[in-house]
């Protein structure tokens, strides 16, 4: 194996409408699991972790656990809706060396953000984190799950990382949830909206291909 996607948790500060997530109420694996975990990945000569959940600086050991794996010489990847990013996080993480921060923008207008999120507030605050994380040097990916709801923002948020120098990906691929509950596919892009979606994407994807060739 090359790399280990590992769920810390479930719980979460955000109630997302496309979760695929039944539930947050899941604390998840204890911190000697985890680890033990990570041991017996990198023994079988594992070099990338990947930490998601739930929201993952939930986890009152989340910087043991990624200090562990910097010290097993994991590449540590982290996925974070942002929002409780703190100037002083952003720091440690710079000293831990992580290879990748991913997060989700799902619009640049806060009523469409956080109509999705269910949380007021959380577009400002996880800019804000971004900041935080940008200002450390710290590679930032923001990913972007295109639904109904913010279909036509995709390119407000791709200027935003472009002009912020963040990596970017889209995609209306939307899951049903662990249980079986199909819900979350009522969001999906569809018909004419969905084409146009892909045509977007498909842009900007020639966009970022085009702009490397020239460098």
């Amino acid at each position: 194996p090359v790399s280990l996607v590992i769920e810390l948790l479930t719980r979460c500060n955000l109630t997302c409408q496309h979760c695929y997530l039944p539930e947050h109420i899941n604390d998840g694996l204890s911190t000697e699991t985890v680890k033990k975990l990570l041991v017996q990945f990198r023994e079988l000569g594992g070099t990338i972790v990947t930490y998601t959940g739930g929201e993952i600086f939930l986890r009152k050991d989340i910087f043991e656990l990624i200090r562990f794996a910097r010290d097993l010489r994991l590449r540590v990847i982290l996925l974070s809706n942002g929002t409780l990013i703190t100037e002083d996080d952003a720091k440690m993480l710079q000293k831990l060396y992580i290879t990748e921060f991913s997060t989700t923008i799902f619009s640049m207008d806060s009523h469409i953000h956080d109509g999705i999120t269910g949380i007021p507030g959380s577009l400002a605050k996880t800019i804000m984190g971004i900041r935080h994380l940008s200002a450390q040097g710290i590679n930032v990916r923001v990913k972007m799950p295109i639904m109904k709801p913010n279909a036509m923002c995709i390119r407000d948020v791709h200027r935003f990382c472009i002009s912020n120098n963040h990596q970017f990906s889209a995609s209306p691929t939307i899951f049903s949830k662990n249980d079986g509950d199909e819900s979350p596919k009522k969001l999906r892009a569809s018909g004419g909206c969905l084409q146009k979606v892909i045509k977007e994407i498909d842009e900007i994807n020639n966009e970022t291909a085009n702009n490397l060739s020239n460098i």
